[in-house]
């Protein structure tokens, strides 16, 4: 890839609470995304897909062979769809990473049941095939019909950045001529839930008499909030020139990674330490010059999770 090139976002779509999101102008909704949803004998605040982003999993899971796929496989192919841009060569070399933490956990949930309560000769032959976490890239490539390399990974809350960091890299390094990356989460199961809470971290607090989800809320207070969606993003590499003839919706200008000894269940010291390596890398590494505007936390509502973001931030960008 010549120095003269960069990496461009050129299509991005979301599936979430707040319905299917083609573009970075769609206006967001005002009113809150979270639901009360019995699930597992229990009272959850949750974030389901909202009923528009609801029917395009609906819709391909009328068909088939989509019917036996997962509910993070179907988000992920929806979204693909929607972030694609059909402008390449047929034969183009098209990446696909699109990352997931938990993979196909429903799908899972319901054999591993079927499995203890009929033994294996009632197990379907496609339970190993549509739960493995493979599946997620392999059937965005099938649906799209494209031709590159398909990979999946988990790396826990920063899988679906992973992605692009990856698609990044492929890209830099010529081993792709275009890339979708992104990330898909379906969590609302019993079983997924049930470890949240058993980690202490989800949120008890109705969201018809509160506030459930409490990003960078009180320091003692936990309030995560469990939701499924997931997101694309189509990727180029471009040069300088095009840029100032085309429109584009991002440039990808550096990416940074850390990593730090375990503190905990949660991997996290009270520093930030490898939020730190992360955004200090990022800075180093652009090559234009600009003034960050936005720092776009994780702060999931965990209390040791927020306050290592804080440190972070406040440790990399001070009183700015």
């Amino acid at each position: 890839m010549p120095n003269t090139s960069v990496i461009t976002i050129e299509g991005a779509s979301a599936l979430s609470g707040w319905g299917l999101l083609k573009q970075p102008q769609h206006p967001l909704p005002t009113e809150s995304c979270l639901q009360e949803w019995r699930i597992g004998g229990q009272v959850w605040p949750v974030s389901p897909l909202a009923p528009e982003a609801e029917k395009q999993v609906q819709e391909l899971a009328a068909h088939k062979p989509y019917h036996r796929l997962d509910r993070t496989v179907l988000m992920a192919i929806a979204a693909a769809r929607h972030a694609y841009q059909p402008q390449v060569d047929p034969d183009a070399r098209v990446g696909i990473n699109i990352g997931s933490s938990r993979g196909a956990t429903a799908t899972w949930e319901h054999y591993h049941q079927t499995y203890l309560e009929h033994g294996a000769e009632k197990l379907a032959p496609h339970a190993s095939p549509t739960t493995t976490l493979g599946n997620v890239s392999s059937w965005v490539m099938q649906d799209l019909q494209l031709q590159g390399a398909g990979l999946s990974h988990s790396i826990t809350c920063s899988t679906a950045i992973q992605a692009l960091a990856n698609a990044e890299a492929w890209l830099k390094a010529g081993k792709a001529d275009a890339f979708l990356a992104g990330g898909t989460e379906a969590p609302l199961t019993p079983f997924t839930l049930a470890q949240a809470q058993a980690l202490g971290i989800h949120s008890k607090e109705s969201p018809e008499t509160g506030y459930p989800s409490q990003p960078l809320g009180k320091a003692d207070q936990n309030a995560m909030v469990l939701g499924e969606g997931a997101a694309a993003f189509w990727l180029m590499p471009r040069s300088r020139d095009h840029l100032l003839q085309n429109s584009t919706q991002a440039v990808l200008e550096a990416t940074g990674f850390g990593h730090e000894h375990l503190q905990g269940f949660a991997g996290i010291d009270e520093a930030g330490t490898a939020f730190q390596r992360a955004m200090q890398m990022a800075l180093d590494e652009q090559e234009t010059g600009f003034y960050v505007d936005l720092v776009l936390m994780h702060a999931p509502g965990t209390s040791k999770g927020d306050k290592a973001e804080r440190h972070a931030v406040r440790h990399i960008f001070g009183e700015h």
